[in-house]
């Protein structure tokens, strides 16, 4: 976590004028806005370049076409439908829309496509950018042809991972089936207006003059493009609105991973916010080798990522869990981002056509994140977990002065005294005589355990993988010792795992590993 009152300083100011300036200067947009908030509010904003044909500067009050983050207000209100008990996420689409088909293509053995499917991008259906970003402006007649003429499907419902935003012009429809308002109008009344949006809307006609306009790169200058009335496909990414007031926006959805009570948690409750934020389907890295069900992904990356509803979500090794969404449009280019557990985020708006905004808000996050000193979720253990690391550590004690004629028997008094804190599959899984013969083949590699003035076991470090297991290092003579507890899920937790494990720093051609490693039995 991070302290609430922190401030990029001037040096920070300058790496994130110097990263959204990379984009003006490579001609990817002539102006970017962007903003940088915490848990209470915007840190810092700043407009670079040319709004509109005029050249007139671009400010912090620009308002931007944001595309696809709009897909965050469609999520967020199909599952206010669901809080209010008008629908299921798990009902069938066509439950709602009869003229659905769904994954026709695969006949009776494909799964019936359900709203949770559309929200979480795993329908099946084609990726369609090019073609959806041109749509916003359809009728809803249109949409339906659309609908009633079929989808095609690229593998079945539930099966992975693939963008379309006619799910998500689908979602808007169902909103509109609902309560027979466009989902425009719902946004508005449900979001806009109770979080104080005043700057955010669809039609670009309703916000005042302070526009940004899109531009596209041709040859060798911009060139702007039209704006889109909001229609059908709006759900999509059809959404304008300020650094200011995207924002609030993140800081609101954000705020659900706070213990607090919030004022505004009536407009959307904390469970559902974190149903957004929360990963529903992985998104694997490029399967360079193949796979056995022939498809590759068009993603080049190891990082760990996922789509929740409506968001995607990124999993750092070092900061956790990002939430974002990119956006781009014929004209503009966006992204969206903030930090689970620190609620320090960026927003980023350009007017250039596609421009990478979300490569430069990744990085300006990151920026922000290590000044801020951020870390991922603290984990506390459970008091059974520790109380057994303490068990183990004590027992461990024993084993400092023993001989190599005693060691087997100091041990066997090991996991002797441990006996009353076992679950059942602890001896059903391996005897305890046994257990000890690994343990004392572990400490002859490892050599004795090592302890302080006190007479206790030296830990080097300690590792905590959930609030049931957590693992650590105990110093030896030659090699470290490797110790891990796992707790079963009972209300008074037992011990249902125990491993010792010595790893060497040489090849394992050299020196054999020992590892003694008991799991639940599948």
């Amino acid at each position: 976590m991070v302290n609430n009152i922190y401030m990029p300083d001037k040096f920070v100011r300058k790496e994130l004028d110097r990263l959204v300036n990379g984009l003006i200067m490579e001609k990817k947009s002539p102006g970017v806005a962007y903003s940088v908030f915490g848990p209470n509010g915007m840190l810092l904003s700043r407009g670079l370049g040319i709004a509109d044909e005029t050249d007139a500067n671009l400010s912090v009050d620009s308002v931007f076409r944001i595309a696809s983050m709009s897909k965050s207000f469609t999520a967020a209100s199909i599952l206010k439908l669901d809080s209010e008990g008008m629908l299921s996420i798990h009902d069938p689409v066509a439950k709602t829309i009869p003229e659905y088909k769904g994954a026709v293509q695969y006949g009776d053995d494909a799964m019936p496509v359900t709203i949770a499917m559309l929200l979480s991008m795993s329908s099946g259906m084609a990726t369609d950018d090019p073609w959806a970003d041109r749509q916003e402006s359809i009728s809803r007649e249109r949409l339906r042809a659309i609908i009633d003429g079929g989808l095609r499907f690229v593998f079945r419902p539930g099966d992975g991972f693939e963008y379309s935003n006619a799910g998500f012009a689908i979602l808007g429809e169902i909103v509109n089936r609902i309560t027979g308002k466009p989902v425009m109008e719902y946004v508005k009344k449900n979001f806009l207006e109770p979080l104080g949006l005043e700057h955010t809307g669809y039609d670009y006609r309703k916000l005042g003059k302070n526009r940004a306009t899109g531009f596209s790169w041709y040859r060798n200058g911009w060139k702007a493009e039209p704006f889109t009335q909001p229609g059908a496909f709006s759900s999509i990414g059809g959404v304008l609105s300020t650094v200011s007031d995207m924002a609030k926006w993140g800081i609101w959805l954000e705020s659900a991973f706070s213990s607090e009570n919030g004022e505004c948690d009536s407009i959307l409750p904390k469970r559902y916010r974190r149903m957004m934020q929360t990963g529903h389907v992985a998104i694997p890295p490029t399967i360079r080798s193949g796979s056995s069900r022939g498809r590759l992904c068009m993603t080049d990356s190891s990082a760990i990522a996922s789509y929740g509803y409506g968001l995607f979500v990124e999993h750092d090794p070092v900061y956790g869990d990002i939430c974002y969404h990119p956006g781009g449009y014929p004209g503009f280019g966006s992204v969206m981002c903030w930090h689970k557990d620190s609620g320090l985020g960026v927003i980023v708006l350009a007017n250039g056509r596609y421009a990478p905004a979300n490569v430069i808000g990744m990085r300006m996050l990151r920026v922000i994140l290590a000044d801020a000193s951020a870390v991922g979720r603290t984990i506390t253990p459970w008091k059974e977990t520790l109380d057994a690391k303490s068990l183990i550590l004590k027992a461990l004690e024993r084993l400092a002065n023993s001989s190599e004629d005693d060691l087997e028997s100091a041990c066997k008094t090991v996991f002797s005294v441990l006996r009353p804190y076992y679950s059942e599959n602890i001896e059903m899984d391996a005897d305890l005589e046994y257990r000890a013969d690994l343990l004392a083949d572990a400490l002859r590699q490892s050599g004795p355990v090592k302890i302080d003035g006190n007479g206790r076991v030296l830990v080097e470090k300690t590792s905590i993988q959930t609030e049931a297991c957590v693992s650590w290092t105990v110093r030896c003579e030659r090699l470290p010792l490797f110790c891990t507890v796992r707790m079963n899920p009972l209300a008074k937790p037992e011990i249902e795992t125990i491993d010792f494990k010595v790893e060497s720093k040489y090849p394992i051609s050299d020196v054999l590993e020992t590892s003694m490693t008991t799991q639940i039995a599948e």
